[in-house]
């Protein structure tokens, strides 16, 4: 809506609610004197100062609060007759993220890019919320499942819709209804999930040795390499091994301790899995293990983190490698070495590869469970990928085979309750040189 039609609304607004004389004197006023003509005309309640200075409204039963008498009226008179819409109130979102929340650029561009794709050129975009009904909010989720999306689109499309009410209420002092909760997503279909790696293989023994023969034979090998290097021998996930600190390192004890989460910016207050003891674990330290520690200490810019950025990059308290970084390395070492790299898996691929090989080993699942550190067996078959394929033989009861499989994996003698508090050392096959693991 162009401000030459608001005005001639609020100008026709003003006619139907007074006499015709004081139209005339819309055409030599200011602006606030504008603003609060068009307030008095529809806003019944008293404005009054209070005892520290600011002054205070209702709007039914809510306050409506302003530094000055002219900074209320503003949020009155854009309470009344200048509603901003649904892409007006992402977009200044967006803005307020960026500029005064720093919230990761990662994030940011997710959300523009779904909004892109999703809410650009609708019609739920050129509303303000007040008009966003149950009726239009089905129709628009009804034209994002035109062709079959993720879960996981659907998730995302969800969530932006119900930060832009949650910011229009929080920031915008003007809380909406949301109806998205009235809304019954049962029978909602979802393009299938594909495991990245399910089609794909993953990082067999071979592979595994050729690489970290790889990067052990590297005179100045990066960090980023460093880091590919420790997520094959501890397994961990990439928020674990980006938070990995020196102290977590106990050499003489011979383990790694893996308790942190990070935020992307070097802060550990949160804890793996959501504060859960169970996401924690010691991992038995390896020579290997200890020539990166070396080696990380000796790379790594006075920071606690083994695993940093470059200096360049360390903006707004930005202090952890990114995982783009390793990522990127990874491919370039399997490039090189001729080693097909696993699209899509990224390094969390190395974690299903080494549940896949431990399986191989002999490797019981309980053990493999408390290798992976998750809360139940069915979690760490999941990781096993040559458990999950089914090639179909012409004669052949595939299922029942999988399922035989499943059910030797999973053999109930062998499935043990993992205990959070025990301090278990954990070794991957073969790889622990200091004696046998304890689990």
């Amino acid at each position: 809506m162009t401000d030459t039609t608001q005005i001639l609304r609020d100008v026709l607004h003003c006619i139907s609610q007074e006499s015709s004389p004081r139209l005339e004197r819309y055409l030599n006023i200011d602006k606030e004197t504008y603003i609060k003509d068009c307030v008095d005309s529809v806003h019944t309640r008293r404005i009054s100062q209070q005892a520290n200075g600011r002054w205070r409204t209702y709007v039914g039963t809510e306050q409506v609060w302003g530094k000055t008498e002219s900074e209320l009226y503003d949020k009155l008179y854009l309470r009344y007759f200048k509603k901003k819409t649904f892409g007006e109130i992402f977009e200044e979102m967006m803005n307020y993220w960026e500029t005064e929340k720093h919230r990761n650029p990662k994030t940011i561009r997710a959300y523009r890019y779904d909004y892109q794709r999703f809410f650009k050129g609708s019609e739920i975009e050129d509303l303000d919320l007040r008009s966003i009904t149950i009726s239009v909010l089905k129709k628009f989720l009804a034209s994002c499942h035109a062709e079959p999306i993720k879960k996981q689109r659907h998730s995302s499309i969800r969530t932006i819709i119900n930060k832009v009410f949650a910011y229009s209420a929080e920031y915008l002092e003007d809380p909406v209804m949301n109806l998205m909760t009235s809304i019954d997503y049962n029978g909602v279909e979802y393009k299938d999930k594909v495991s990245p790696l399910s089609n794909k293989g993953y990082y067999d023994a071979d592979a595994r040795a050729t690489i970290l023969e790889y990067i052990d034979s590297l005179e100045t090998p990066t960090l980023a390499e460093l880091a590919v290097a420790a997520f094959f021998e501890l397994g961990t996930r990439n928020s674990e091994t980006r938070a990995l600190r020196f102290d977590s390192f106990h050499i003489k004890e011979g383990y790694v301790r893996i308790d942190g989460k990070d935020d992307g910016h070097g802060r550990r207050e949160n804890r793996v899995k959501s504060d859960s003891a169970a996401g924690m674990g010691n991992i038995a330290i390896t020579p290997r293990l200890e020539r990166i520690y070396a080696k990380a200490r000796a790379l790594s810019w006075s920071s606690e983190y083994l695993f940093v950025c470059d200096k360049a990059y360390a903006k707004n308290g930005r202090v952890l490698m990114s995982e783009c970084a390793t990522r990127r390395a990874l491919r370039r070492i399997c490039e090189k070495l001729g080693i097909e790299y696993i699209n899509g898996g990224g390094v969390h691929a190395i974690r299903f590869s080494n549940a896949t090989q431990m399986a191989a080993d002999g490797v019981s699942i309980s053990d493999i469970q408390h290798y992976l550190r998750h809360t139940t067996p069915a979690m760490s078959l999941h990781y096993v990928q040559d458990y999950q394929k089914s090639i179909p033989v012409h004669g052949v009861d595939n299922d029942r085979i999988i399922a035989e499989r499943k059910a030797a994996l999973l053999n109930e003698d062998l499935v043990k309750k993992r205990d959070p508090k025990k301090c278990e050392i954990i070794a991957f096959p073969g790889q622990n040189d200091r004696g046998a693991s304890r689990i």
